[in-house]
């Protein structure tokens, strides 16, 4: 199934890469390489991320310390934000 990504999960995962190759080059790099191993978890398994007990069409997927929150649909799965779990969810916007 295709993964989209919307922009303000772009620009979270962006903030996120480039706040650890500030100090860790390859830190970065495993990051990233971590949260592509997630996307590919999501695209293959849709399912594998809990509910959100609120928001119940958001899913959310943790690699820790982001937190992937999606949604799926019939011809894609939309990546809504990648989260930093010491953050408050309360605050999230997903669009």
């Amino acid at each position: 199934m295709k993964v989209t990504t919307t922009p303000i999960a772009s620009r979270d995962l962006d903030e996120w890469i480039g706040r650890i190759a500030e100090n860790n080059p390859l830190a970065a790099e495993a990051f990233q390489n971590r949260i592509r191993q997630c996307i590919e978890v999501i695209r293959n398994h849709p399912e594998a991320g809990r509910r959100h007990p609120k928001r119940r069409t958001v899913r959310k997927l943790v690699e820790d310390p982001i937190v992937i929150y999606y949604e799926v649909f019939e011809d894609r799965i939309e990546i809504l934000r990648f989260w930093h779990s010491a953050r408050n969810p309360i605050s999230i916007r997903y669009r």
